[in-house]
C-alpha cells in the first residue's frame, strides 16, 4: 500500500521532540460499542483555538510508525492541523466484532458527529486514507455530517461484493489471502455463505440513492492494475452524476498496481510514469481552510503506449470528466475461431495459472501471457497486426457464447497487446461464473451442453496501439489464484463441493456471435466485418454489429483487414 505523502518534504532540522501530544480517547458508538481513538493536536502555543480535523479509521492499527509518523509531523506540527487515528470495530484495542466493513457506513459517520462536537474542531472534518482505509471512507460518505468537508481516497472501492466477487466467482488471492491476515475465520465462511448478491451486502455498497446524498468532496487516486480499479472508476464517476452539485470530484488514473507507483510496472519499464505533480496538502487546505483554489480536472488518466520489444512503454496524461470517456466509440470484435464450437478441457487440477494483472498477493502487473497461451486449454483469437496507431480508451466488455458439460463453469476473458516480437502483455481481464449468468442473485444450474451468453465486465484500458502490434482475446475455464477455482457443479461454496473436470465449449458461429467490445478513442483497430446471419435469420439482437477475427485453441491465427472503416455505433456513456 502506497504511503500518502500529503506535500512532505523532508527536512534535517534541530528539532528532536514532537510539538504535536496524544491524547487516547474511547468515542462511543449508536450501540454503545467503544472505538479507540488517537488524538493527535498541534502545539496550542503555535496553533491556538479549534482546528480542522483530518480522520484516519484503519483496520491495520491506529499508531503512526515511520515513515507514517512523518505524515503527523507535517499534518499537525508543520501545518495545524489535529489528526485523529481510529482503529475499527474489534480491531487494536476498539470494543466489539470485526466484520470487515459492514458497519464502517454507521461508526464512520458517528465518530465524524463526536469530532464535530468537541471544543477542539472549527467544524471542518477532512479525511484520508488507501486500501481497506479508503472503503472506509467511501462507506461513510453519503450519511457524513455536513461537518465532513472533503475525502482523499486511494485505491479503494465502495462496492465490495463486486470487488471481491466479481461476475459471481471469488478472488481468491485478494479475498481469501486479506481475510487471512487477520483473525477472523467467521468472515471468511460468513462471505462464502453469501456468494450471490444479495441484501445481506447492502452495507458494503454505496447505491445510487445513497450517492446522491454525498457533499463531500472526493480526491481519488488509482492504478489501472489496482485490485479496485473497474469499482473505483465507477465510483468516480457515478459521484459526478449522483452526488450534490458542485462536489467538486477529482480522479487520478495511473498505469499503476495497487502497492506501487514506481517503474518497472509488471514487465514494462515507464519512461514517464510520474504522477500529476499535485500538492496535496493544497486539497485539504483548500476545502478544510479556505485557502486556494486548486484548478485540477476533474479526471487525468495515462494513456501508455507499449514499445516494439514489449519490455518498454511510455506515455503521456490526458484529461477528461467522466470515465469511461464518453467520446469512446463502442466498437464490437466478432470473434471466429477455426471451428464454430472449441470445445476446452476444464480441469480443476490443473488450472490456467495467474501471471500478472490486478492483484494483491501475487506478481501483479502487465506481464507476458504467451505461455498461457499455448496451453491446449486456452482459446486464443488475434487480429492482424494494425497498419496505424490507435488508441483503446474505457472499459471493454465481453459477450461470450458458451456451455459446460456439467452444471457449472466459468468463463474467463484476458485482452492483451502482442508486440511484433511476439509478447502478449496482459492489458485486463474479467470472469463469469455460469450459476449467476441467468441472475447474480440466485444461485441457478446451467443445463449441460446447452449454450448461454456470458457478460463480462472487464477493467479500464488507456492504451495507444502502434502500427504492427496486435490485440488478443484468450478465452479459458480457470485463471488461478486470481479466481478461485470452480468446482464446476452448482453446489454452494460453502458445501466445499468436490471439484469436478468438464468441458467448456465457446461459440463463434453467426448464431451464437462472441464478441468482445472495444472503446475506440482513436484511429482503425484491424477488424475484419462481421460474418452474414445465418439464411433466413438476423444477427443475434442481443450482440452489437462490428468486426470478427478468429483462431483455434492454443493458437493465434491473424486475419487481414477488410472494410476499412469502423461501424460507429452511437456513443452512449457507461459507468462501470
Amino acid at each position: 500500500m502506497r504511503t500518502i505523502v500529503l506535500g512532505l518534504v523532508f527536512v534535517m532540522c534541530a528539532q528532536t521532540a514532537r510539538a504535536a501530544t496524544k491524547t487516547e480517547v474511547m468515542v462511543p458508538m449508536p450501540d454503545g460499542t467503544r472505538l479507540m481513538t488517537d488524538v493527535w493536536r498541534p502545539n496550542p502555543a503555535q496553533f491556538p483555538g479549534p482546528r480542522p480535523v483530518i480522520l484516519r479509521r484503519t483496520p491495520y492499527g491506529r499508531g503512526f510508525p515511520f515513515p507514517q509518523s512523518l505524515l503527523v509531523w507535517n499534518l499537525a506540527d508543520l501545518n495545524g492541523y489535529i489528526v485523529v487515528s481510529q482503529d475499527v470495530r474489534g480491531r487494536g484495542r476498539s470494543e466489539g466484532t470485526f466484520l470487515p466493513f459492514f458497519t464502517d457506513a454507521v461508526d464512520g459517520p458517528a465518530t465524524m458527529r463526536w469530532i464535530e462536537q468537541q471544543d477542539w474542531c472549527d467544524g471542518n472534518i477532512g479525511s484520508f486514507g488507501a486500501s481497506a482505509e479508503g472503503i472506509v471512507q467511501l462507506l461513510a460518505l453519503p450519511d457524513a455530517p455536513d461537518s465532513l468537508r472533503c475525502a482523499h481516497v486511494q485505491n479503494a472501492s465502495d462496492n465490495l461484493y463486486d470487488s471481491l466477487m466479481p461476475g459471481g466467482a471469488w478472488r481468491a488471492e485478494l479475498t481469501t489471502s486479506w481475510l487471512n491476515g487477520f483473525p477472523t475465520p467467521t468472515t471468511l465462511a460468513a462471505w462464502r455463505a453469501h456468494e450471490a448478491k444479495s441484501t445481506y451486502w447492502d452495507p458494503v455498497i454505496v447505491d445510487a440513492a445513497e450517492r446522491s446524498r454525498i457533499r463531500a468532496r472526493v480526491y481519488m487516486t488509482s492504478g489501472f492494475f489496482d485490485i479496485f480499479a473497474l469499482q473505483q472508476t465507477a465510483a468516480f464517476s457515478h459521484y459526478v452524476t449522483d452526488s450534490a452539485p458542485g462536489s467538486g470530484h477529482t480522479l487520478v488514473l495511473g498505469p499503476w498496481t495497487h502497492g506501487d507507483a514506481q517503474t518497472p510496472i509488471g514487465e514494462l519499464a515507464y519512461a514517464n510514469v510520474a504522477a500529476p505533480a499535485d500538492d496535496n496538502l493544497a486539497f485539504f487546505n483548500h476545502c478544510l481552510k479556505g485557502k486556494g483554489t486548486p484548478n485540477w480536472p476533474s479526471l487525468r488518466y495515462f494513456v501508455t503506449q507499449i514499445g516494439d520489444d514489449g519490455a518498454a512503454a511510455t506515455g503521456e496524461w490526458r484529461q477528461g470528466t467522466l470515465w469511461p470517456p464518453p467520446e469512446s466509440i463502442l466498437t464490437p470484435w466478432y470473434l471466429t475461431a477455426a471451428q464454430d464450437v472449441t470445445t476446452l478441457t476444464v480441469d480443476p487440477s490443473n488450472p490456467v495459472p495467474t501471471v500478472g494483472g490486478a492483484n494483491l498477493s501475487v506478481a501483479d502487473g502487465p506481464r507476458d501471457q504467451s505461455a498461457l497461451d499455448a496451453r491446449g486449454d486456452v482459446l486464443t483469437i488475434t487480429t492482424a497486426p494494425g497498419t496505424s496507431d490507435y488508441e483503446l480508451i474505457g472499459n471493454p466488455k465481453a459477450r461470450i457464447h458458451a456451455a459446460s458439460a456439467t452444471t457449472d463453469v466459468d468463463v474467463v476473458v484476458r485482452l492483451t497487446q502482442v508486440a511484433p516480437n511476439g509478447k502478449s502483455l496482459l492489458l485486463t481481464d474479467g470472469v463469469r461464473r455460469g450459476r449467476f449468468v441467468a441472475d447474480p442473485s440466485v444461485l441457478t444450474p446451467l443445463t449441460p451442453g446447452a449454450p448461454v451468453p456470458f457478460e463480462l465486465d472487464l477493467g479500464p484500458v488507456a492504451v495507444r496501439v502502434k502500427a504492427g502490434h496486435r490485440l488478443r482475446v484468450a478465452i479459458s475455464g480457470t485463471n488461478s489464484p486470481h479466481y478461485e477455482v470452480n468446482p464446476n457443479v452448482a453446489e454452494p461454496l460453502s458445501s466445499s463441493p468436490t471439484p469436478v473436470m468438464t468441458t467448456l465449449s465457446i461459440y463463434t458461429d453467426p448464431a451464437h456471435p462472441s464478441t468482445v467490445t472495444l472503446p475506440v478513442a482513436s484511429g482503425t483497430p484491424p477488424l475484419p466485418p462481421p460474418p452474414p446471419p445465418p439464411p433466413g435469420e438476423g444477427v443475434d439482437a442481443g450482440a452489437p454489429t462490428g468486426y470478427n477475427c478468429g483462431a483455434g485453441p492454443g493458437q493465434a491465427v491473424s486475419m487481414g483487414v477488410a472494410g476499412g472503416v469502423i461501424f460507429a455505433l452511437r456513443r452512449r456513456r457507461r459507468h462501470g
